[in-house]
């Protein structure tokens, strides 16, 4: 990201050149996830990737049993209704005046 590489996931497997997958990597302490956060970007590329596209859910993360689920497309889940998404952060950006 600090290239301006972005591609709105964290690790991206390339065994397959015609499918490349990318793995978005979330992590909590927690012993589970009640929710956790997308930008707009990683939004885009599970929409983009359907398939090609999996989140990876790492829970007791400081703990000798750290515990990893997937969800294979969630952007498809999204729109089933198996998974919920709404937005909860709205950037305000202030006009500069022209002096």
């Amino acid at each position: 990201a600090q290239q301006g590489d972005k591609p709105g996931y964290d690790i991206e497997d390339r065994r397959n050149r015609q499918a490349i997958v990318g793995y978005e990597v979330k992590a909590t302490t927690g012993s589970g996830f009640l929710y956790f956060d997308l930008t707009d970007n990683e939004l885009r590329a599970a929409r983009e990737m359907g398939e090609r596209y999996v989140l990876a859910l790492v829970s007791n993360v400081k703990t000798d049993n750290p515990s990893l689920q997937f969800i294979q497309n969630p952007y498809k889940m999204i729109e089933s209704g198996d998974l919920m998404a709404r937005p909860v952060v709205h950037r305000i950006e202030m006009r500069r005046k022209e002096d």
